[in-house]
């Protein structure tokens, strides 16, 4: 039998699913409360809701659950004080008393690949969605330049060594490089040892320019691979940070065309069995008949409009809306499917626990019951 998990490795496996930089600036996400099960304490049992309410929360305690995963956390604006009397306080302090820790994802989840947002694409049948607001590519991403000066020997040998700590590698092929030749000058000053030429002479040298990429979180390794490799009492090199490349991958909302155009009706149909839902919000949007001919769609979970306003799609599904935003959609020419807030977030979570189960088999992962969009269509 598997041993548990710890709660550090329980976070770290969360934090593999939805990495914690994709969230938000303005998000609170990641371990919000840290229970009597400390770090190193055994995970048995976590439970996995949308909003930790307080019919959700008894149900947690009465499950004995050690973790709640919930997608929306129930710490987010700064608090200043803990009472009771405030529905929310009085959850954090109930779940504090109880020992219970409290992990949230929230945005993270939307953006990362295979998320949220993902799915509820999926869900339309969007072919190759991608990110509305792409994210920049993953920290472990080249993005520093090497570059450095090294006598026509020696390339070889620095090559060699920048690999050995991780430089040149992209995408899927590894030794990249760049040679240029071209000569190079110095002359030694009082106190040097050239290792080419005299002291105090100008000296010209036959030099290659090799550059590689690397990581910025390499950087010191690969400052003291290039000194030990290089010939040079001093070696000429530069290390310079490369702009962010964009990840379509990775980021809040997606957008996709359909493989052919599609009646509006369908697409409703779709998103009622994607969310199990059998009613929802439509504006259709004016001069287009009833059932316009869609042949894109933008997606994103919870409140979208931030996300969803201005990108080129024919349609926008989110969970609400303001009137206001709706109205300049239908003016246009474009759809809007709205079916409340959590209801567009909810479904993902049998999802996101095969993806927990796959990276814990040891862990058990319960679904709360109670947890529910707390508007309903009547």
């Amino acid at each position: 039998m598997s041993k548990k998990p710890t709660l550090d490795e329980v976070c770290r496996a969360l934090e593999t699913i939805a990495p914690l930089a994709l969230a938000e600036d303005w998000d609170n996400v990641g371990l919000l409360i840290e229970g009597r099960a400390a770090q190193r304490a055994r995970i048995g049992r976590i439970f996995l809701c949308i909003d930790l309410s307080r019919p959700v929360l008894t149900e947690a305690l009465a499950a004995k659950a050690d973790l709640v995963v919930a997608y929306h956390p129930p710490i987010f604006g700064g608090l200043k004080r803990l009472g009771r009397g405030r529905a929310k306080e009085e959850i954090v302090l109930d779940a504090v008393r109880a020992g219970l820790s409290v992990y949230s994802p929230h945005t993270a989840l939307d953006a990362t690949p295979g998320g949220v947002n993902d799915w509820l694409a999926e869900g339309l049948g969007l072919a190759g969605a991608r990110a509305i607001q792409p994210r920049d590519r993953h920290p472990d991403d080249m993005d520093t330049k090497v570059v450095v000066f090294v006598p026509e020997n020696e390339v070889d040998a620095i090559r060699a060594a920048l690999t050995a700590v991780g430089c040149g590698v992209i995408g899927a092929y590894a030794d990249c490089s760049y040679e240029l030749l071209g000569e190079g000058t110095f002359r030694g000053l009082a106190g040097s040892r050239p290792t080419i030429g005299r002291r105090g002479r100008l000296e010209r040298v036959r030099e290659i320019r090799l550059e590689m990429v690397g990581r910025s979180r390499d950087r010191a390794a690969i400052e003291a691979a290039i000194r030990a490799a290089h010939s040079y009492e001093e070696p000429a090199f530069d290390l310079l940070s490369l702009r962010p490349r964009l990840d379509p991958a990775r980021g809040q909302g997606r957008i996709g065309a359909f493989t052919e155009a599609l009646p509006l009706s369908t697409l409703v149909r779709r998103v009622k069995k994607r969310l199990g839902l059998q009613r929802l919000r439509l504006a259709t949007p004016l001069g287009r008949g009833e059932d316009p001919m869609i042949r894109s769609a933008a997606v994103c979970a919870g409140a979208g409009a931030s996300v969803l306003l201005g990108a080129p799609a024919d349609l926008y599904l989110s969970g609400e809306m303001r009137h206001h935003d709706v109205l300049d959609c239908i003016e246009r020419g474009i759809a809007v499917i709205l079916c409340d807030h959590s209801n567009t977030e909810r479904g993902y979570l049998d999802r996101y626990a095969e993806r927990i189960g796959a990276l814990l088999p040891a862990l058990e992962i319960l679904r709360s019951e109670a947890d529910r969009d707390p508007l309903a269509i009547v």
